[in-house]
């Protein structure tokens, strides 16, 4: 018998392959573009630009885009970062050389970043503890040494004095991992592209980063007023509704017309007396180092306050349809007070609606020293990591008494600020059928006299 033909369909030609190699193609193309159009603005501007966006943009399309496959992407950003600069005309050992050392600073990034985040996790920078981690750790460290190599090479051919070089290529390189990384991360984010919002949260941020640079115009194009403490503001109103996209678009669109403009000796920069164009560059970059190391974690902070309020606020409504139907009554306590009481529990004590939020817990109970009691029964069950259940007599708001069997526990067992959950059933028709049965099962029915074994029972303990 013959075997069956081996299929002739190519890896590369599969949609698989067809999409990688699209991948590829594009980041090389959109990292050409980028590192072309950053040499020619840094050869305007005294061959120093605040933000180098490049590394930046590579980087957040790796974060956001987790995979095993990294290395052809950075080989593509490689051969565009090399091919740009041989195209923009610098020389060919600069060039490669400078190509590397951009390679570098992603490749240490991105080792940094798969070794907190996992090399197939995608790392969310709204959360405080990531996007810190993200700053201090993988921005800080990845720019570190491809600056010192940097500031090396270009001493070593072109003389270019060392620690001004070593300090304008430093603060460029975390600026970009920081700010673009950041942008990058965030648009690339599954939640925000799968939003139905999408074309409106875009005009937004388009909105924040034009509102944004026509204010860095504002300021930038004079040199009478030193305005430069408008920023805070205006970056927080940016964030507002916008988040870390906002904030992080918003100074990188300042930056941009502050570049622009400084390079052309326009601003308060320009105030400095007897400085150089690196030397206002860099004062530039120190005040967008400054405002990204505040305003981000500000935001991250702000906007992880605004998730637990919305997360609170939906299990707060899906507890509170709970607390409505339920036939038993359920309250929630803290500080010894309620503050959530389900309808039945306040119909349960003849309560109106609301009748008890805020009020102490002890109006239930019968006295100061029965509630003293209970509370010391209570937390020893905490303490010893038991719920509590116990049959107690409760009172109700008009005096009358009724028996209920009461359940809790706490939220946290290593918080007791974070109150307790709380489940009441009125058990007093159930106990008065159990004494009557008790009664029955001792007691003749028609002369309600004992019965002969209760008779007999009683006679043997005499």
């Amino acid at each position: 018998m013959g075997s069956a033909p081996a299929s002739s369909t190519s890896p590369i030609a599969s949609p698989s392959g067809i999409r990688r190699w699209a991948e590829l193609g594009t980041m090389l193309a959109l990292f050409f573009l980028l590192v072309f159009g950053s040499v020619l603005w840094s050869a305007s501007s005294g061959n120093v630009l605040a933000v180098w966006p490049a590394n930046g943009v590579l980087l957040g399309y790796l974060l956001a885009r987790p995979g095993p496959a990294a290395t052809p992407l950075l080989l593509a950003g490689f051969i565009a970062n090399a091919g740009a600069r041989l195209f923009a005309g610098e020389a060919p050992l600069a060039a490669m050389a400078l190509g590397a050392i951009n390679l570098t600073e992603v490749g240490v990034a991105l080792a940094l970043a798969r070794q907190r985040f996992g090399r197939l996790a995608r790392p969310d920078l709204r959360e405080t503890s990531e996007l810190n981690f993200f700053l201090a750790r993988i921005c800080l460290l990845a720019s570190t040494p491809a600056a010192v190599l940097a500031a090396g090479f270009l001493w070593f051919s072109a003389a270019t004095p060392f620690p001004m070089t070593l300090l304008v290529h430093w603060l460029g390189g975390f600026l970009g991992l920081a700010l673009v990384g950041v942008l990058t991360v965030e648009l690339l984010h599954p939640a925000f592209l799968a939003s139905a919002k999408l074309l409106s949260r875009l005009a937004r941020l388009g909105w924040v980063i034009a509102a944004c640079a026509a204010i860095a115009w504002v300021i930038f194009s004079q040199t009478r007023y030193p305005l430069l403490y408008l920023f805070g503001p205006v970056m927080m109103a940016a964030a507002y509704g916008n988040g870390l996209r906002g904030a992080a678009a918003g100074i990188l669109s300042i930056a941009a017309v502050a570049t622009w403009l400084t390079a052309a000796g326009t601003g308060p920069l320009a105030l400095i007396p007897d400085s150089s164009a690196a030397e206002r560059m860099l004062s530039l970059q120190v005040f967008l180092l400054v405002g990204a190391v505040i305003i981000l974690p500000v935001i991250s902070v702000l906007s992880m306050v605004v998730r637990q309020r919305v997360e609170s606020q939906k299990v707060l409504t899906k507890m509170m349809a709970i607390m409505t139907t339920a036939p038993i009554g359920i309250i929630f306590t803290r500080d010894r007070r309620f503050e959530l009481v389900s309808a039945t529990f306040e119909s349960m004590f003849g309560y109106p609606k609301n009748g008890m939020v805020g009020e102490l817990a002890r109006i239930i109970y019968e006295s100061d020293e029965f509630y003293a009691g209970l509370g010391a029964r209570v937390g020893a069950a905490f303490k010893a990591h038991l719920p509590f259940t116990e049959e107690l007599h409760f009172v109700r708001q008009d005096g009358s008494r009724f028996w209920g069997l009461m359940q809790g526990a706490p939220v946290r067992a290593d918080d007791p600020s974070a109150g307790t959950i709380w489940i009441v059933e009125d058990v007093t028709e159930s106990r008065e059928m159990q004494k009557r049965l008790s009664w029955a099962s001792t007691h003749d029915p028609l002369t309600e006299l004992v019965n002969r074994r209760e008779f007999g029972a009683r006679v043997d303990d005499w």
